[in-house]
């Protein structure tokens, strides 16, 4: 649990006591208060041992974070590493049973949902919303992440994002659909049908591949995380 480091130095001054004092007033080791009172980190037991000692609550002794943070360790990190390798590696070895992986690669497609994304996300809650997103990706890697408020601003920004790539992946659609109707119009026979159809089904069906995985494998997951520790 985060607590507030100038809330907890601002009590023990209050009381007159030392670190030393604290710890034997609430049971902890030195060691244990010196560090929480250096990081502001505390599990639930520590929580209760100090609230005890200065008799507040528990609550009193968060503050209000202005920033998220997480706990960064290598094997953790390591950890979703591995489990990302083994979805992507699925992914792959799904899609070559059916066809080539090139078939479903469409840069142009790809950049323009993540470019309707970004706009979007412009519009809706600025630049800065934007960048935050983008930063945030990196706590698909962290555990025992803590910020309050910016934690819910943040899983609220990917929210909308899934909804804008999904939008995004529609009106990239509704486009080639344009453009099919129109190369079917220019003529009207069944070998320029059977060309038409075989170079427009990917493409009018890749806009929603891409959605999917942008949204259920990355936003979402991130979304869910966030809200997970926001709860805790």
């Amino acid at each position: 649990m985060q607590l507030s480091v100038e809330k907890l130095k601002q009590l023990r001054r209050r009381q007159g006591w030392s670190q030393e004092l604290l710890a034997k007033a609430c049971g902890l080791s030195l060691r244990t208060v010196q560090r929480i009172e250096s990081e502001g980190r505390a599990s639930a037991e520590s929580v209760l041992a100090l609230a005890s000692a200065y008799q507040v609550s528990p609550i009193d002794l968060q503050g209000a974070n202005a920033v998220i943070e997480a706990d960064w360790t290598r094997s953790k990190i390591m950890r979703a590493i591995v489990i990302i390798a083994l979805v992507i590696g699925l992914m792959l070895s799904l899609f070559s049973v059916v066809a080539e992986i090139s078939t479903y690669i469409d840069l142009p497609i790809a950049i323009l949902i993540f470019c309707f994304t970004s706009l979007l996300t412009c519009l809706s809650v600025g630049v800065e919303g934007l960048l935050m997103s983008v930063r945030g990706v990196k706590y698909l890697f962290a555990e025992d992440i803590q910020g309050g408020e910016p934690i819910r601003r943040l899983a609220n920004v990917y929210q909308q994002q899934i909804t804008y790539v999904y939008a995004s992946a529609v009106l990239v659609w509704l486009v080639g659909l344009v453009a099919v109707v129109v190369e079917i119009g220019q003529q009207f026979d069944l070998h320029h049908l059977q060309q038409v159809f075989a170079y427009s089904i990917p493409v009018l069906i890749l806009p929603f591949l891409y959605a999917v995985i942008g949204s259920e494998m990355l936003l979402r997951p991130l979304k869910s995380k966030l809200l997970v520790h926001l709860d805790d």
